[in-house]
């Protein structure tokens, strides 16, 4: 064992740490887009538009439920920035709906 075993080690840390992360933010996309396209974004400006009279079917569904908790866990745990406050206010909305 010398120092270059260190640096490999830390290099191999490096690209699992990368590439686990970079798994999380695609699968969660992919459960967006392929399941529930109404979870994409952050909910507020489609909850002011339900709150507005508009009826969108599937916009609170358990499946966008499902999607949307399960994508944001999977964002916020890659490392994404992103606000967490308008995501909970559609997952709220959609609980409450079921």
């Amino acid at each position: 064992g010398g120092e270059g075993e260190g640096e490999a080690r830390l290099l191999a840390s490096f690209v699992c740490y990368v590439g686990i992360s970079v798994c999380m933010a695609c699968l969660a996309a992919f459960l967006v887009v392929s399941l529930a396209p109404y979870a994409a974004g952050s909910g507020i400006s489609e909850m002011k538009v339900v709150l507005g009279g508009f009826v969108m079917k599937k916009l609170l569904g358990t499946m966008t439920l499902i999607v949307k908790s399960v994508g944001l866990a999977l964002s916020v745990g890659s490392g994404m920035s992103l606000g967490k406050e308008g995501p909970f206010v559609h997952v709220a909305a959609c609980c409450a709906n079921n």
